[in-house]
Parts: structure tokens; C-alpha cells; sequence
């Protein structure tokens, strides 16, 4: 069944990237987040949509090409709240809302304008969150990766010792506080003691 949200207003276009996010709750089996250029909510597994947030994104209108621009591409909801949900843009804009998106909060204006290729709310403290972010559509191929211990207030890096690899995911372990695996371009790496150093897992891969 083609569940893809569509605007009510026919003057309006929702704009989808290639890989558009899609979160089930973890609080309510038919409840799911699809993220366009705004985030939508469904509460009956797709069937009827609602926009819960306005243009999350910079609306750069001088940006064009093949590939469309200025779309949400990560969702991240809270474990320890349901009304806290996390959004990550491609053009580098992260949000925070605490009701449930009747509200929300620009909490990255002090990081780099990258594709926000993942942000994760922490499942052990709840004002923890990591982000990942990739600068290769500016040729930028470094790693960037945050954590933020005050949801989003401030940011501090994570990437002392990665090699020069875009992050694409970060993820907590499922038992162990300390420990953070990431996947970048070319590799598998863990840290055990929440990002100060990092480890290679690629082995024989």
C-alpha cells in the first residue's frame, strides 16, 4: 500500500530525499515519522498523515541539480519521552522538539553545515544525543562526529583519532553504557569509552 504523505494544500510540493527516513515508534506499534522537508506523523500506520513540524530546512532556493536538496534524513525519538523527537537535515540543520512538534529548536547553529547523515537519542541518559554528520557534497571528507550531554545546548567533538572517513551512522551498544560503534565510508570502528578513542573492527573485511 503507498503510504507517502501528500500536502493538502495543491500549491504546495513536499520535497523527499533518495533515502528518506521512516521511524516506527518505539512507544506505539502504528505510530510512525516520515521525513520530507517537513516531518510528518502518521497514528494509523500510515493510512491518514499530519505535518508535525513547518520547512525544517534552509530553503535554499540557488541550490539545484539532479538530486533533490533540502530534506530531513534523520529521525530520532526519545527513549526516555515520546514528545522529544530529534531531526537531522541534509543541509546541516538540527532540531529539537519537547512537545511533540508543536515546537521546535534550532540546536545546531554552532556545527558545520553537513548532510546530518545520523542523529541518535541516547537510550541511557536522556539528555544525551550523538550526531554524525558528512561533508561530501563539498568535497569534505573528514569525519564529523558530536555528542551533546545537555540536549543540544553544546556540542563536543568525537572524532579524535578517526581517520579521514564521513561518518554515516552511529549507534550505543544494546548492555553497554561506554560503548559506540560507528560506520563511515570504509570502515567499522568502536569505542569503550563513549568516543574518547576508537577502534578499528574492519579485520579480514
Amino acid at each position: 500500500k503507498y503510504i507517502q504523505p501528500a500536502p493538502k494544500d495543491t500549491n504546495e510540493t513536499y520535497r523527499f530525499n533518495w533515502n528518506s527516513p521512516i521511524l516506527l515508534s518505539q512507544y506505539n506499534r502504528t505510530t510512525l515519522y516520515f521525513g520530507g522537508n517537513k516531518l510528518h506523523q502518521s497514528l494509523d500506520r500510515g493510512d491518514t498523515w499530519r505535518e508535525i513540524s513547518p520547512d525544517l530546512t534552509s530553503r535554499d532556493s540557488l541550490r539545484k541539480g539532479d538530486v533533490t536538496f533540502g530534506t530531513i534524513t534523520s529521525i530520532s525519538e526519545s527513549p526516555f519521552n515520546p514528545q522529544i523527537i530529534y531531526v537531522g537535515t541534509d543541509d546541516g540543520n538540527v532540531w529539537r522538539t519537547e512537545n511533540g512538534g508543536y515546537a521546535w529548536e534550532n540546536i545546531g547553529k554552532d556545527l558545520p553545515k553537513y548532510w546530518v547523515t545520523r542523529i541518535v537519542a541516547s537510550k541511557y541518559d536522556k539528555n544525551r544525543v550523538y550526531l554524525a554528520q558528512s561533508g561530501y557534497r563539498e568535497d569534505h571528507f573528514n569525519p564529523y562526529l558530536y555528542v551533546s550531554n545537555d540536549a543540544g545546548k553544546s556540542w563536543q567533538s568525537l572524532m579524535n583519532g578517526l581517520p579521514n572517513e564521513p561518518v554515516n551512522v552511529i549507534r550505543e551498544d544494546v548492555e553497554n553504557r561506554n560503548t559506540l560503534y560507528i560506520g563511515t565510508d570504509l570502515g567499522v570502528y568502536i569505542s569503550q569509552n563513549l568516543g574518547t578513542t576508537w577502534h578499528s573492527l574492519n579485520n579480514n573485511l
